[in-house]
């Protein structure tokens, strides 16, 4: 059902409690967002809860060939109007250079935004885990893979942070660590109501080891600075530990 108040959620900074639709730091069952105004459905297929960013996070520690650990359905999960979806996550295991996983995913009927790492391998003759933004599958959208965006070496059990924004119904841009990595104008024609209403999270058949937390819905095109007060903000909460929930 909808409800939840952002106030509550100390991760929150007030000055974007107005705007939040869905926040899920999977405190207790991780299928019961803190905040859920959009009426969302939670879908958790798998994890375990560990400590997290703050509190609990949701672990996904074993390899599958299936979705996500976690999917979010609600009509309201549309980029024709503007939205921005958040996530905080980190690896649980060692890069190589084959290294593969996802990150975020809305699709709408046969097409879908996302974005994800793919390593080394025969796809794209790639040599190293690269950054890849695509927009395929869309009638009248032509396809985007964007893999020309930078390798995406991270290091295990540090908590990186992103950030998938639509505004004007036809631009995406997605930032790791309130750093831009891609930027697209659509091509073709602008987003339509159901181009969207389902988000898919975390790894899936692209795995590596990773928990997620602080899974978060925006129901605004956050700007490149207020996604790094965002991300500096919960940073300097982290830093002093607050607060306690669930060590």
């Amino acid at each position: 059902m909808p409800g939840g108040s952002p106030s509550t959620c100390l991760y929150i900074p007030p000055w974007l409690e107005d705007r939040v639709v869905y926040y899920n730091a999977f405190e207790g069952d991780p299928k019961t967002a803190q905040v859920n105004r959009i009426a969302a459905d939670t879908i958790v297929t798998r994890g375990v809860l560990t400590p997290g960013l703050a509190g609990n996070g949701l672990q996904d520690p074993t390899p599958t060939n299936s979705a996500g650990p976690v999917s979010l359905r609600s009509p309201a999960l549309s980029p024709h109007r503007p939205l921005t979806l958040s996530l905080w996550w980190r690896l649980d295991a060692p890069m190589a250079a084959e290294t593969c996983f996802h990150l975020l995913t809305l699709r709408g009927g046969r097409g879908m935004v996302a974005n994800f790492v793919r390593g080394k391998g025969e796809w794209c003759a790639l040599t190293e885990p690269r950054y890849v933004f695509q927009v395929v599958y869309y009638e009248g959208i032509p396809d985007i893979n964007g893999i020309w965006h930078g390798d995406a070496w991270v290091e295990p059990a540090v908590w990186h942070h992103t950030a998938m924004v639509f505004s004007h119904a036809a631009e995406v841009t997605v930032y790791w660590d309130a750093v831009l990595r891609s930027h697209y104008a659509i091509k073709g024609r602008p987003f339509n109501l159901g181009d969207g209403g389902t988000l898919e999270v975390g790894p899936n058949w692209l795995f590596q080891p990773m928990t997620l937390d602080d899974l978060m819905v925006v129901d605004r095109a956050l700007s490149a600075g207020e996604i790094a007060a965002y991300v500096l903000a919960v940073q300097r909460l982290r830093q002093v530990e607050f607060p306690v929930l669930g060590h």
